[in-house]
């Protein structure tokens, strides 16, 4: 290959353990792109076939597109939305801590969050322990039902579930109470029977 050397490590012992540490490895398996000066430069997370191995390839050579390239365009332009938003999605496929901060600063130059260029980012942000987003939503759903037609149809299907069984997951203790659930599901008409509100 003329542009990689190729390796596999167990992430798992030996000095795959440094190395996962090294590099934030959290799912297997991970591609990591690295350059001669020990350097990461793309990330790819999961089962790839060949042909998305030759994809996630190319991306590793761009600087316009792998993750090292967009997080210095965007270090450089970090008010610059279309930039941003390169930069999130990146951040998305890799799963990186870094999107929560990146997202947040992102969303309060938005006037309205709910727009289908923002799906990926509220559907990732919605399974932080931050509740941001969550409350967002949640103060604003009027809103959300208002512009949802902005988003696909697997977004409206599902989202509703999602905010709920996750604004009840990190903060339990305000949901215990009967009203008090009944408060939050009644805004989203949702129940506990509902089958897809563990979705």
């Amino acid at each position: 290959n003329a542009n990689f050397i190729n390796a596999k490590i167990d992430m798992e012992k030996g000095e795959g353990l440094m190395l996962a540490k090294e590099y934030n490895v959290q799912a297997y398996p991970t591609f990591l792109f690295i350059d001669g000066d020990g350097v990461l430069v793309h990330t790819s997370l999961g089962y790839m076939s060949a042909s998305e191995l030759i994809i996630a390839g190319e991306t590793a050579l761009n600087p316009r597109k792998n993750v090292k390239g967009l997080s210095e365009q965007y270090a450089a332009n970090p008010l610059d939305d279309e930039i941003t938003l390169k930069y999130i999605n990146s951040l998305i496929s890799i799963d990186s801590p870094e999107l929560l901060e990146v997202g947040k600063n992102y969303l309060k130059r938005q006037k309205n969050w709910f727009s289908m260029q923002n799906e990926d980012l509220i559907v990732s942000m919605i399974q932080m322990e931050d509740s941001t987003i969550r409350n967002y939503i949640l103060n604003n759903w009027e809103t959300y039902l208002a512009n949802k037609q902005n988003f696909s149809l697997t977004f409206q299907e599902y989202f509703p579930y999602k905010i709920a069984s996750f604004e009840i997951f990190f903060n339990i203790d305000n949901y215990k109470t009967d009203d008090a659930f009944k408060t939050l599901t009644s805004k989203i008409k949702i129940t506990k029977e509902d089958k897809s509100y563990n979705a």
